[in-house]
């Protein structure tokens, strides 16, 4: 019976009165369990309490990021809007080039055939062609061509930014930026193209001859006249320019210096080659400022008009060949050139 209750007493200091008090050992036990519980359910909830704040923390941190992360995205979106904007500038540029050097052949078209075909962007995105970005109308299917391809990766990235997924907006901008630069690419094949094709084109300009030889006047025109030696009408291959003796001669274009010698009834001549299957020659001369063998551009001294060989007098006989075929020098010769 004893070990069924738990007494405790009292002991007062200023008093001799004991006192007591019996419990049951049942409910201590049960005391005792509920106090471990409570102290265990107090350990749990405090750890539990530092779990949470570590949470906190890190939800703090992550927010913080992601706030970071999409102030990046949003710059790498501006970055990639300008990169738009400038590959439309380039290829508008390399429009305007193609039609101002007329270069509208197979590998051009081949070319403008490897752009990819992207999505339209919405209308005001600068990937989008309107009548404010200098682009301009071809004769030909090249502005069709264009137009279509002028489209932008950009404009997919619309849909994919009002997603709230990070992870997709990252992906789509390394798309359109991939795509981007697969067309600057493009361009910047076409552009190398119309560069060689421009600068042949100058070579070519460069090399054509264009201004008069020499002053004085025309004494004898390009084709049948009578010769003044044998009275017989014969064919004049050139046109003869009299003037004083020791009238300076130029190169009317850039070329080669291939032959300087005496030739028959022409007596001291020049002989340039210009390329492209052009040549002139220049008869006649008294004494020449060039050697075999030495470049000249347009303009330079070439030799000092005389009349050696055969000849009545001081003057220039200019011949201009076109693939071993005399023609009538004044298509060479523009007006008020020299």
């Amino acid at each position: 019976m004893a070990d069924r209750f738990f007494t405790l007493m009292l002991v007062p200091e200023k008093s001799d009165r004991i006192r007591r008090f019996t419990l049951p050992t049942l409910y201590l036990r049960v005391l005792s369990a509920a106090a471990a519980v409570l102290c265990l359910l107090g350990i749990f909830v405090f750890f539990d309490y530092l779990h949470v704040l570590s949470q906190v923390a890190e939800n703090k941190k992550l927010r913080l990021e992601n706030h970071l992360l999409r102030s990046d995205i949003q710059n790498a979106k501006t970055k990639l809007e300008s990169l738009d904007q400038s590959v439309t500038r380039l290829r508008s540029f390399a429009n305007k080039l193609r039609v101002i050097s007329n270069l509208g052949n197979p590998a051009s078209q081949k070319m403008l055939d490897q752009i990819p075909d992207l999505p339209a962007g919405p209308a005001g995105r600068p990937g989008e062609p309107n009548e404010d970005n200098g682009s301009i109308e071809e004769p030909d299917r090249h502005s069709q061509l264009e137009e279509q391809r002028s489209r932008t990766a950009l404009g997919e990235l619309d849909q994919d930014f009002a997603s709230e997924d990070l992870a997709l907006e990252v992906e789509a901008i390394g798309e359109a930026a991939e795509k981007l630069v697969e067309v600057a690419k493009t361009e910047e094949a076409n552009l190398a193209a119309i560069q060689e094709n421009m600068q042949d084109q100058v070579i070519r300009l460069m090399s054509t001859p264009s201004i008069y030889p020499t002053s004085g006047y025309i004494s004898s025109e390009f084709g049948y006249r009578f010769n003044p030696f044998s009275g017989v009408k014969t064919f004049h291959a050139g046109i003869d320019f009299a003037n004083r003796s020791g009238t300076p001669i130029h190169a009317p274009a850039d070329g080669l210096v291939t032959h300087v010698g005496s030739q028959g009834g022409f007596g001291l001549i020049v002989r340039i080659d210009h390329g492209y299957g052009i040549v002139s020659k220049y008869g006649h001369n008294s004494r020449s400022s060039v050697k075999a063998g030495e470049r000249v551009r347009r303009g330079d001294k070439i030799a000092e008009m005389g009349s050696s060989g055969r000849s009545t007098g001081p003057h220039l006989h200019y011949q201009i060949e076109v693939n071993g075929k005399a023609v009538n020098p004044r298509l060479f010769m523009l007006e008020d050139t020299f």
